[in-house]
């Protein structure tokens, strides 16, 4: 059933975030992993990345991150950096895709992703919210839309987790946004 996999993957999203943040964003990995905790375990429990934005603001601050990191990129990347959507679509689609009898070329794979990333961008951060985003990936690869009410069945758990990719992806980009600020005003 894609719920599991779909999870699965998810959480390789999350765990491959993290080498990124220690790297790129140049913090230590305890660091970096009492930096996400408090907003990932709002995250899973909340489902709604908009929900867990104050919290996210709130680590950055006691991060030491500036005001522009804390309070632009990190509503910016929130809103529009959505890791867990993107691998959980991709799932969804895919497995419809199979459920419904529809062979998808290379084409239309590509096809899907494109529709992916760009719909996945447009998530509100809601509860469930990824799921109404799925609808353009499911049309681009001729997938009949009502199985969208199959996945909406099972979706509890995985948006927690795809919530919780989101917020660590989110929170990542800003670690990364603020080393790469840091550099560049001699602060590294």
């Amino acid at each position: 059933f894609p719920t599991r996999r779909s999870s699965d993957l998810t959480i390789v999203a999350i765990a491959v975030l993290y080498p990124l943040g220690v790297v790129a964003g140049g913090m230590r990995l305890r660091a970096f992993a009492d930096y996400l905790a408090p907003s990932q375990a709002l995250a899973f429990a909340s489902r709604s990345s908009l929900a867990t934005l104050p919290a996210m603001v709130q680590a950055a601050e006691r991060a030491g991150f500036d005001a522009t990191t804390s309070r632009l990129v990190m509503p910016l990347a929130v809103s529009v950096f959505h890791v867990g959507t993107a691998v959980a679509q991709t799932v969804g689609v895919l497995f419809l895709a199979r459920l419904g009898g529809v062979d998808l070329s290379g084409v239309d794979l590509a096809t899907v992703a494109a529709a992916i990333v760009v719909a996945s961008s447009a998530v509100p951060g809601v509860p469930g919210g990824s799921i109404v985003a799925l609808v353009p990936a499911l049309t681009a690869a001729r997938v009949p839309v009502e199985g969208i009410g199959l996945l909406l069945a099972v979706d509890a758990i995985p948006d927690m987790v795809r919530t919780t990719a989101n917020v660590t992806g989110a929170m990542t980009l800003a670690a990364i946004a603020r080393r790469r600020s840091d550099a560049d005003h001699g602060r590294a």
